[in-house]
């Protein structure tokens, strides 16, 4: 099964499945938007912060 992010508040989390979130992306697709850095945050730290 496929991990899923969740796009909240200008960080990114690993998606639970418990909330109803709507914007909710692939792994494929935070490392196209984000960088493999992104990745590799959220598994080490639990979130990415979105750098504007």
């Amino acid at each position: 099964m496929e991990t899923l992010y969740v796009v909240k508040d200008n960080k990114i989390t690993q998606y639970n499945g418990q909330t109803k979130e709507k914007n909710v992306l692939s792994e494929a697709a935070v490392i196209e938007a984000y960088g493999q850095k992104a990745i590799e945050e959220i598994n080490r730290f639990g979130f990415y912060n979105i750098k504007k």
